[in-house]
């Protein structure tokens, strides 16, 4: 793992946190490094239940939290590049994009593909 500090900080942070009542969420900070915790641990391949167990709180939250946190577009993820493949209806040296939730992004060159995630970002 990486750090076991980082572990023990944010356990400790989340634990500390002031929550009285249903509903309130932890602090958007707090809810981040929570999810970029889970996604480092995911990467060492812990599963959500086990970096759940580590934090003090539960799967399904810590699931939710990057949920939210993409779809507030507050977040991406690493991609990796691999042989660009032409699909017989895609013109040669264009490329097709699938994102999360159905996204398809198709008939770019990767120029405008470049252009296009500067654009958004």
């Amino acid at each position: 793992m990486k750090s076991e500090q980082w572990t023990r900080q944010l356990r400790e942070a989340l634990e500390q946190t002031e929550r009285s009542g249903v509903g309130r969420p932890y602090p958007e900070p707090l809810r981040r490094a929570a999810n970029a915790y889970r996604r480092e641990r995911e990467r060492e391949g812990a599963s959500v239940r086990q970096v759940a167990s580590e934090l003090g709180v539960s799967g399904p939250s810590l699931m939710r939290w990057g949920r939210q946190l993409e779809e507030a577009g507050g977040e991406f993820r690493a991609i990796e590049v691999v042989a660009e493949r032409v699909e017989p209806a895609s013109p040669a040296g264009t490329v097709v994009v699938y994102g999360p939730r159905g996204l398809r992004i198709e008939g770019l060159c990767l120029e405008e593909l470049a252009a296009l995630i500067e654009r958004l970002s």
